[in-house]
């Protein structure tokens, strides 16, 4: 028991968050045209147990972009448009005596960039690259976990577009 009560208070001591610190952080995010949206869920029990499937936080976030002013892109073979990554990791409950999830929420910016290697011969490298990051970690009781999960991913999408409106002005 004693355990448990130190994880959760880590986990809540740990529940900071971390997002664009600084002005050039946010100025990244100037000129965004838009964004693809691409999830990686939490385990299937996990997502059982919180009553939510991949499609419908894909659907949510996309959903709140969009009302915030932002383009959905979607992603094909020819394009390759800026990436907001949304990764959900946790843990699920061991046993009926410590119903608790540690949940992991972190977002990323990633856009196409070209690095250039000079060592041994010129040689470029396409790939995308980190732009923005922000990050926050829950713990939920059993219960709590379906009322509170798809606010909890929202606010950490409204972190992303608090910095991206502040970056991007209205004209």
């Amino acid at each position: 028991m004693t355990r448990i009560i130190f994880l959760a208070g880590f986990l809540l001591a740990c529940s900071l968050s971390v997002g664009a610190q600084n002005f050039q952080d946010r100025q990244m995010l100037a000129g965004l045209s838009g964004v693809y949206v691409f999830v990686l869920p939490p385990s299937p029990a996990v997502l059982k147990a919180f009553a939510v499937t991949r499609g419908d936080i894909t659907t949510q976030v996309e959903l709140h972009l969009r009302q915030a002013g932002l383009r959905i892109i979607e992603k094909n073979n020819t394009n390759a448009p800026p990436l907001l990554f949304i990764s959900i990791n946790s843990t699920a409950p061991a046993s009926e005596d410590c119903p608790l999830y540690a949940v992991s929420i972190d977002i990323q910016l990633l856009q196409v960039g070209r690095l250039v290697q000079t060592v041994g011969g010129p040689e470029q490298k396409i790939n995308y690259h980190g732009v923005w990051h922000a990050h926050r970690a829950y713990l939920y009781g059993t219960d709590a976990a379906q009322m509170h999960f798809r606010r909890n991913v929202i606010e950490v999408v409204d972190q992303f577009l608090n910095d991206y409106l502040a970056a991007t002005p209205k004209g």
